[in-house]
């Protein structure tokens, strides 16, 4: 792997310029990412979250090991939660690179005067690369904005991609996108997390990491009040609130919040379960299904409910949860009077009003509102009884039937006649 870059030199905020480092560090300039305004008016809200993270947390990882500098440009802008594009949010180098009277501007401009006219100025080709037109006049043709173009900007429009990677071959329009893209082929994780030990690629992954063990939200939802440890978890919440389902299978038409969402959907019209769990053999249509139900095996529930201490395999299912504790139900039914905590709680409930058994059994032609109760159902074809009492031996179709019969061997009788105070089990 290359050595680090130089740091910043101390005078203009979050400017870099060539020449001028001190060998041996690395500056906040060196690995961010900076976005022209077209290119940050293609992103989408969830990945512009992204994006500030990302940076907040790099600049803060500098701070740590003393190579953060002066404040950059580029933070001061982000920590004023401007949606829109800034010149602050501009690459340092292309800004000191078009500056008025800039030596190399200067430079520049007295070696075209001498060589060309103004007629030739615009079309003149330059060594390997675009022509002197693309790089110094405003960038009316393409998108119309209205000031010099830089010369990453330039390369949206003519595809040029000068950074190839050695390993696969594939080209980036810049060389920090190259860098960030060289750790799939090194594999290298030397960030280690002290609380659970697993390993990540960046320091800024295992700051964002932390937060699970330390249960730091900071990005807080203003109409639910529900807190979330990174900006681009709280943007997704948002998108319940405005109802915006923004990915749509092109095979039905259904909508999702999620593009994971989507995905996992989709494999379902192609019937493909591509993933297998070596514990038991069953197959699933993703592979974030597979880690959850492998939780089932190593029985691991590190997240724990402070109220009843309840353990969950993962962070979302406590918190449906705890809304039993806290009797939150932000999920209503637009039909009736009924409040539901889990949307899938909901949307099971709305299928009383519509009348709609969508799961069919193949074997008598009985249809159910839940998948669940045909898989039930279909026990009674096959005779399979996998719930066995531990205190007789007898097996039964489903759980419910074995916990109403365990009732035989307990004294329990939860259910009291309220006219006479009679108990039944």
């Amino acid at each position: 792997m290359a050595p680090p870059p130089d740091p910043l030199p101390a005078g203009r905020q979050g400017e870099a310029l060539p020449g001028r480092r001190r060998p041996g560090a690395v500056s906040f300039a060196d690995v961010a990412v900076y976005f022209s305004p077209e290119e940050w008016g293609c992103l989408r809200p969830a990945q512009r979250a992204l994006y500030w993270d990302v940076m907040r947390d790099t600049y803060g990882h500098l701070a740590v090991f003393g190579f953060a500098g002066p404040k950059p440009a580029l933070i001061s802008w982000m920590e004023r939660k401007k949606e829109a594009w800034s010149p602050e949010a501009e690459n340092p180098e292309e800004r000191a690179r078009r500056r008025p009277g800039s030596a190399i501007e200067s430079k520049k401009k007295n070696e075209l005067n001498n060589k060309i006219g103004a007629k030739e100025l615009e079309d003149a080709p330059v060594r390997n690369g675009p022509s002197v037109k693309a790089r110094l006049v405003p960038c009316f043709r393409d998108c119309g904005h209205p000031r010099i173009a830089s010369a990453s900007h330039q390369r949206l429009h003519s595809g040029e991609r000068p950074f190839p990677c050695d390993q696969c071959g594939r080209c980036f329009r810049q060389r920090g996108n190259l860098v960030i893209h060289m750790r799939t082929h090194t594999g290298e994780k030397p960030f280690s997390c002290p609380d659970c030990g697993r390993l990540f690629a960046y320091a800024l992954m295992l700051v964002r990491h932390r937060r699970i063990h330390s249960g730091d939200r900071p990005c807080v939802c203003g109409p639910s009040g529900v807190q979330f440890s990174q900006r681009a978890h709280l943007v997704q919440h948002q998108l319940l609130h405005r109802g915006d389902k923004p990915y749509s299978c092109p095979d039905c038409g259904r909508c999702f919040r999620q593009t994971g969402a989507l995905a996992i959907h989709r494999h379902r019209h192609g019937g493909e379960k591509p993933y297998l769990c070596t514990e038991c053999g069953h197959y699933f249509t993703h592979p974030s299904l597979l880690a959850i139900h492998q939780r089932t095996h190593t029985r691991k529930k590190p997240h724990i409910c402070s109220d009843c201490g309840r353990g969950f395999a993962y962070p979302s299912l406590l918190t449906n949860h705890q809304r039993v504790h806290s009797d939150e139900r932000p999920y209503p039914c637009a039909h009736c009077s009924a409040r539901f905590a889990q949307q899938n709680n909901l949307l099971q409930h709305q299928l009383i009003h519509t009348g709609e058994k969508p799961y069919e059994c193949p074997d008598c032609g009985c249809c159910f509102r839940q998948s669940g109760s045909l898989a039930i159902h279909r026990r009674t074809h096959t005779g399979e009884k996998p719930y066995s009492c531990p205190e007789c031996g007898h097996r039964f179709t489903s759980s419910c039937v074995l916990n109403s019969h365990r009732r035989i061997h307990s004294a329990e009788r939860p259910f009291p006649c309220p006219q006479c105070g009679k108990t039944f089990k």
